[in-house]
């Protein structure tokens, strides 16, 4: 989960501290990506398996982006409704393809997770972030182009309510890490080893992401809105 160490996601966080968007209304979230389908995402991959991955869309790659909701929020999901299918079908039964989800969150504001293997063209993807509080509203993308838009109607704004920020990263090494934000994250966890102190992002925060993810599912099963059951 390396996304709310990107600067944009560290930016809009500064920006919700300081208050520029007032009280948290909505948070809306996309994550769309490739269709798993022979001429697509290989279905026999292994993320595509009940066995081996345990859960769809959702489980996969959704968590990026609801551990990043966590982290804006500053909070956790309360409630949830969701619905799950498989409306592409090629990935094995009962993971899904396409997830939709409604959040209740401690802080009182809503939220919206859209995610799916629904792009048809190879490479395809829609993934954005739009928080909105009282006061005003951010657009940014966790994914691709790296670009965040700010509204907002406080005073300290008046002569420029309307702001930009762009990004250029500084590649890391090959792999995984392919920025040089992300090595640092990386190495954020060995500093923390070799220091005996809390690593940047905990086992709680893992864990109840997960946990938001069971309560999707659950919810799917059940056809109505469930608590989020936290806590080991």
């Amino acid at each position: 989960y390396p996304h709310r160490f990107n600067p944009g996601a560290q930016d809009l966080k500064r920006l919700i501290d300081q208050g520029i968007f007032g009280r948290p209304l909505d948070l809306e979230v996309r994550m769309i990506t490739g269709q798993v389908r022979p001429d697509g995402r290989d279905p026999s991959g292994f993320m595509y398996s009940d066995k081996q991955e345990g859960g769809g869309i959702q489980h996969m790659l959704g968590g990026h982006h609801l551990e990043v909701m966590r982290f804006l929020m500053g909070c956790e999901v309360k409630t949830v409704m969701a619905m799950n299918g498989r409306q592409v079908g090629y990935i094995e039964e009962p993971l899904e393809d396409i997830s939709l989800a409604i959040f209740e969150f401690e802080n009182g504001a809503f939220g919206t997770m859209h995610s799916g293997y629904l792009a048809r063209l190879k490479g395809s993807s829609d993934n954005a972030m739009v928080y909105r509080g009282l006061e005003g509203e951010a657009n940014w993308s966790p994914m691709g182009e790296p670009h965040l838009e700010v509204k907002s109607a406080v005073p300290e704004w008046a002569t420029a309510p309307v702001r930009s920020f762009d990004y250029e990263f500084a590649p890391g090494p090959p792999g995984y890490a392919t920025h040089i934000w992300m090595l640092e994250w990386i190495q954020g966890y060995v500093d923390a080893l070799r220091e005996g102190r809390e690593a940047p992002l905990t086992v709680e925060d893992g864990l109840h992401t997960l946990q938001l993810i069971d309560a999707i599912y659950e919810s799917g099963r059940k056809g109505a809105a469930v608590d989020v059951k936290y806590g080991i």
